[in-house]
């Protein structure tokens, strides 16, 4: 996983693809906030607006995904993200391949509290929770950019 400031965009120009998405990203802000999913490539990437409250971390249901990264850029409001190591998790059910995702339970290794300006990535088959709450709910609004990685 990786946690920085979209402001260092440019330490990340070695992955064209993740540079590409966090490049545009950086355009996101709450005037221009994508009103539903905006489709770049076909299901190679999109962006997907989320805007909802937080909630308390045992809420939140860990997932990952097989072929796509996903990158939640915050707009407005903190959430937490937490982590965890696949070899402590165990997966819930099955795994849904038209959705590119499985939930998970277990322990978090570490939290990361996301604010405006800030992203996190998850690459395939890196378990995270999202939405985590600090203190009270909060509204927020991120854009999570998604993008092909595995065939």
């Amino acid at each position: 996983m990786i946690y920085d400031s979209i402001k260092n965009k440019d330490r990340y120009k070695f992955d064209p693809k993740l540079y590409e998405a966090l490049c545009y990203l950086e355009g996101v802000t709450e005037e221009n906030f994508p009103e539903s999913k905006v489709v770049l490539d076909g299901i190679l990437k999109f962006v997907v607006p989320k805007v909802y409250d937080t909630e308390p971390v045992e809420d939140a249901p860990f997932e990952a995904h097989a072929i796509r990264a996903d990158i939640h850029y915050m707009v407005v409001g903190t959430e937490g993200i937490q982590t965890a190591d696949t070899e402590s998790m165990k997966l819930k059910g099955e795994f849904s391949v038209p959705n590119d995702c499985g939930e998970y339970e277990g322990e978090p290794d570490g939290t990361y509290w996301i604010q405006p300006g800030y992203f996190a990535v998850a690459f395939p088959g890196e378990i995270h929770k999202t939405g985590i709450m600090k203190g009270t709910p909060e509204p927020i609004k991120k854009a999570v950019y998604k993008y092909q990685v595995n065939d």
